[in-house]
């Protein structure tokens, strides 16, 4: 009956060792675990901040974008007081044109009168000239 006792002890001694043993092997590969979580968790972290560096970036391309379509808009504006400004030289440029349009129908209508009036002292002079000649040569010397 010792000798059962001390197989019963020995037993349980051998069961407590593997007991502990896998018990030990659980805690190791839960600290393996553990350790793999911390550096997944530190990727996790690296990450976090490399997407708030990229957000950092993204406003400040953002904030380029806002400055930039500001830029347009005022350059627009501008754009179209110059076009207004076009559009009223066109007017008057076209008043001007036809101003001298009525201008220069008023010389030619002028220069058709002059012509007309050197025709006819032309016509005068002549006729007086030939009067001229004729008293000459009826006149003695």
């Amino acid at each position: 009956m010792a000798e059962d006792r001390l197989d019963q002890i020995y037993d349980m001694v051998t069961n407590l060792i593997r007991i502990v043993g896998n018990t030990n092997s659980a805690v190791e590969e839960l600290r393996v675990g553990q350790d793999e979580l911390r550096a997944g968790q530190d990727k996790l972290w690296a990450g976090q901040e490399d997407l708030r560096a990229g957000q950092e970036d993204l406003r400040a391309g953002q904030d380029e974008l806002r400055a930039g379509q500001d830029k347009l808009w005022a350059g627009q504006v501008d754009l179209r007081a110059g076009q207004d400004e076009l559009r009223k030289g066109q007017t008057e440029l076209k008043s001007d044109f036809t101003r001298l349009e009525q201008k220069m129908d008023t010389m030619i209508e002028n220069q058709a009168s002059i012509f007309e009036m050197l025709g006819e002292h032309d016509v005068v002079i002549r006729s007086w000239r030939r009067e001229k000649r004729a008293l000459r040569q009826t006149s003695p010397p």
